[in-house]
């Protein structure tokens, strides 16, 4: 894997390059860029700040974005299938029509975030935290929220999703049996 400095992929990008693929830029600060549309598929960004960047549109596929910081992260649209965000703090983070599709989000902080019209097919969100988030139209088939705290989310429709005693849900729900 290559290894980029931050100001290497921004002058890149800023010449009109958008594929970044297989790139090693784990614990490197992203505070504030904008990458939309970018290219990172298969990345390492362990460890990363991210937090406030825009990465609308990008391919994340399979990218490791374990322990990142993605605070109030522009997430709109993206393609995070395969991706690793285990431990990653997403607080706040829009993530509007993203897929995460057989991703990896155990024990992610996703309180406060925009996720409309998200898709978690098969995604693992066991012990994450989805507490006071817009959940409008997301799509949970065959998504494991055991022991997720779903707490004061706003208009969840968990069918299709695995989830037990230990799934805290939002209030006022029932789920279908």
């Amino acid at each position: 894997m290559d290894r980029y400095t931050v100001q290497d992929l921004i002058e890149k990008y800023e010449k009109g390059r958008r594929d970044f693929r297989n790139l090693d830029l784990s614990r490197l600060d992203f505070f504030e860029v904008k990458f939309q549309d970018i290219d990172l598929q298969g990345s390492n960004l362990s460890h990363a700040d991210l937090s406030y960047a825009n990465f609308s549109r990008a391919n994340l596929e399979g990218v490791n974005l374990e322990s990142a910081q993605m605070v109030c992260t522009k997430l709109q649209g993206a393609r995070l299938q395969n991706a690793r965000l285990k431990w990653t703090n997403l607080l706040r983070s829009d993530c509007y029509g993203a897929t995460f599709y057989n991703a990896d989000l155990t024990h992610a902080n996703l309180q406060m975030s925009e996720l409309r019209n998200v898709d978690f097919f098969k995604a693992d969100l066991s012990y994450a935290d989805l507490s006071y988030c817009n959940l409008k139209k997301a799509r949970f088939r065959e998504s494991n929220l055991m022991s997720c705290c779903l707490s004061r989310a706003r208009s969840a429709n968990l069918s299709g999703a695995i989830i037990d005693v230990t799934t805290v849900l939002p209030s006022g729900y029932r789920p279908s049996l």
